[in-house]
């Protein structure tokens, strides 16, 4: 598959289409990780400062200055957001609450990882060997945090997790 068909095949499942998905706890969940040291990059969270910023009509300065949780609330109610934040407050989101199951997944596809993280490259896995690791993940963990997982890692790497769309869909997790 070229990158660009990998990129349209990509757009059902953009980061603001997956954020806006998420229950209200898990976007304050996310939002709140977001601040923390090592879950964003600076880029990252000064994109998030100007949404917030530019949402409120503020100087960023101001909102840079608010306590995390208040600056927590701000994104978690959002549901206009470019989408580079969109896709790093998922991003923190998992690092920060869903390192079990993203372990779980990659043991049970057998990719070297560190808590939950890619350590190195890897080939696509198949599409068969995706759904039988989805069933079990499935069976062990809630349906829509999987999903969630699931969209997120299709939207980071289309071209690498591809044979997630057919069980994305099959399993009806879209």
């Amino acid at each position: 598959m070229s990158n660009r068909e990998a990129s349209e095949r990509a757009v059902q499942y953009t980061a603001i289409r997956i954020w806006r998905a998420l229950r209200p706890e898990e976007r304050l969940k996310a939002a709140a990780a977001i601040w923390e040291p090592g879950f964003a990059k600076p880029e990252e969270v000064a994109g998030a400062l100007a949404a917030i910023a530019n949402a409120r009509r503020s100087r960023i300065q101001s909102i840079r200055e608010a306590p995390k949780a208040k600056r927590a609330g701000y994104l978690a109610g959002m549901v206009v957001l470019p989408d580079g934040v969109a896709a790093a407050l998922l991003y923190a989101y998992h690092m920060a609450h869903k390192i079990p199951m993203m372990r779980r997944f990659l043991e049970l596809l057998e990719i070297e990882h560190e808590e939950g993280k890619i350590t190195s490259e890897i080939d696509p896995p198949g599409e068969e060997k995706l759904a039988s690791c989805v069933d079990l993940l499935l069976a062990e963990f809630d349906g829509s945090e999987v999903a969630i997982y699931l969209q997120t890692l299709f939207n980071q790497d289309p071209e690498t997790w591809a044979g997630l769309e057919a069980v994305i869909e099959s399993r009806k997790l879209g």
